[in-house]
């Protein structure tokens, strides 16, 4: 509802996604079948919506051309 998502967007701003997944018949038939929407019916609503989060997910987290990235590691090594 619109109320949860103003809400939303107050709260976490900038690190809130733009991009909604309106809920469809077909995402609901997909998950029944035990497929991905991406699969089930790739024109449908909700995978447009899922292809378009991914654009955003992909646009928020690559690094900027110039940047210096340095990895550390996630755990710690093993001994």
């Amino acid at each position: 509802n619109w109320e949860v998502l103003a809400q939303l967007q107050s709260y976490f701003k900038e690190k809130l996604f733009r991009t909604c997944i309106r809920l469809n018949t077909r995402l609901v038939e997909a998950a029944a079948n035990g497929k991905s929407v991406l699969d089930f019916d790739p024109k449908a609503r909700g995978a447009e919506d899922y292809r378009s989060l991914c654009d955003e997910v992909i646009a928020r987290t690559r690094p900027a051309q110039d940047a210096v990235v340095e990895f550390a590691p996630r755990w710690p090594a093993k001994a």
